[in-house]
């Protein structure tokens, strides 16, 4: 009889790719059931849907989601009493018995202890997939000195040492707990499953005409040639019974942002204006592809619908799972602007773009060099001033001249010679056939972690105010 492992993601399902794909490794490789813990919203991926061994378990959601700072904390002890008990009730009632808990870390709260009491009511090994720090994300909200994230640091570090293994996604961040935390991971890098690559230029053509006939590509007319043909698209045309990149085609720059915080998209916006300024009639005209949603999305639509531009154009997009990666094979460049709230994690968005082929320009912070170096497989900048000079110099005399772009290109087609599943395999299978059956820490140790969940709800009132 197949053993069972729980995947719990406090969080959207479809926007949580690295958690599919470990549901869908545990099922291929390590032949176990999976079952699927997190929140509904976005569709996941039609690989993931159609695995016959992983079943998804849809939580229920805390709906108030308060705007401001002081009914931000005075909702939090309700918001985390209502996640704790969803979470113990799916984990002990709804979700068969596992021999494996993987849970995803940030968010820590209440994640952690919910996974480790189930885990120690059902026998079963945590562990613990470092995506970041909850504390720190935290402190991005309430500031690094506020009482609360003291005990988010606190509470993360101890729960995170109860845990049997532990996964994270880069070397710093492996060292940073190791030699802080105490405790030991497995580096286990973010990579591109196989269905993230270049398309052909025949898909590429296809493809747009699908947007096109689905309205997708609005506020575009004025870029659309006069006697655009229905089997033409705005980057493809047929000659001769041949497809072919139109010799006038704009440039296709892809961003995936949340809209928070941690991604400033006035950066872009900013050089993509100072870069239409300085055009000439005669420069390359850049069509920027955003797709992806979040709170300040109506907040920059907005601001985008009050420019005037000529030579550069935005398109605000949320694509299905599915068509994200088609979105990425038919780009020319890739734009990140992650900031990491740690400074030891990497942004995903990269790796998909890289596995695509698609050099690209990130926000540059630490750690950012395990995946992209500057001037060999993409470039790095730190303000809007330094993207647009970017901007005039890879795509100088685009699509006549594309050189830069190629050798940034053919340098990151090293990256995309491993892919998720082979990296899967090496680094985490292991740990799936030797992970502990029962806990390293006893019960006085999960006392300490109900200790500092008291300690962090009691506070909520005294210092939010």
């Amino acid at each position: 009889m197949m053993e069972y492992v729980t995947v719990l993601v406090l969080g959207d399902i479809g926007r949580s790719p690295r958690m599919q794909y470990h549901a869908m490794s545990l099922a291929r490789q390590a032949g176990l059931n999976v079952a699927l813990v997190g929140y509904a919203g976005s569709e996941p991926s039609t690989d993931l849907t159609a695995c016959p061994n992983v079943t998804l378990y849809v939580l229920p959601q805390w709906g108030w989601r308060p705007r401001s700072r002081l009914l931000f904390l005075a909702a939090l002890p309700f918001r985390i009493a209502f996640q704790c008990t969803v979470l113990l009730l799916t984990l002990l009632v709804r979700v068969p018995r596992p021999r494996y808990i993987l849970v995803q870390n940030p968010p820590a709260i209440p994640s952690l202890i919910i996974a480790k009491v189930v885990a120690l009511l059902q026998s079963a090994s945590l562990i613990v997939d470092w995506h970041n720090f909850g504390y720190s994300i935290l402190a991005m909200r309430l500031g690094r000195s506020h009482p609360l994230v003291t005990i988010s640091y606190w509470y993360e570090r101890l729960l995170g040492r109860m845990s049997d293994d532990n996964f994270c996604v880069t070397r710093a961040m492996q060292q940073e707990l190791r030699n802080v935390w105490s405790i030991d991971a497995r580096v286990l890098h973010d990579r591109p499953p196989r269905r993230f690559r270049r398309l052909s230029l025949p898909e590429i053509h296809n493809f747009f005409r699908e947007l096109q006939e689905a309205g997708a590509l609005v506020g575009l007319d004025d870029w659309r040639p006069s006697d655009l043909k229905r089997e033409e698209t705005l980057i493809t045309e047929v000659v001769d019974g041949d497809i072919q990149y139109r010799k006038d085609r704009p440039a296709i720059i892809i961003s995936s942002t949340s809209y928070t915080a941690d991604e400033d998209f006035g950066i872009l916006l900013d050089a993509a204006v100072a870069y239409d300024r300085e055009a000439s009639d005669n420069a390359a005209r850049l069509l920027f592809v955003i797709t992806g949603k979040g709170p300040l999305k109506q907040f920059y639509a907005d601001a985008i619908a009050k420019l005037s531009l000529k030579r550069t154009r935005f398109l605000q997009l949320w694509m299905a799972a599915d068509d994200y990666p088609k979105m990425l094979g038919c780009a020319d460049l890739g734009v990140s602007l992650h900031t990491s709230s740690s400074g030891l994690d990497l942004p995903m968005k990269v790796v998909d773009m890289f596995g695509c082929g698609l050099p690209v320009c990130a926000v540059g912070f630490p750690c950012l060099d395990e995946l992209l170096q500057h001037d060999h497989n993409g470039m790095v900048f730190g303000s809007s001033e330094e993207l647009k000079t970017q901007l005039q110099g890879l795509f100088h005399n685009f699509p006549s001249n594309t050189a830069r772009l190629g050798t940034l290109r053919s340098n990151v087609a090293s990256f995309t010679s491993i892919r998720w599943d082979d990296c899967w395999r090496e680094n985490a299978l292991p740990c799936f056939a030797n992970a502990r059956r029962t806990s390293k820490w006893p019960a006085l140790g999960l006392g300490a972690a109900f200790f500092v969940v008291v300690l962090l709800v009691s506070f909520l009132y005294r210092f939010g105010k």
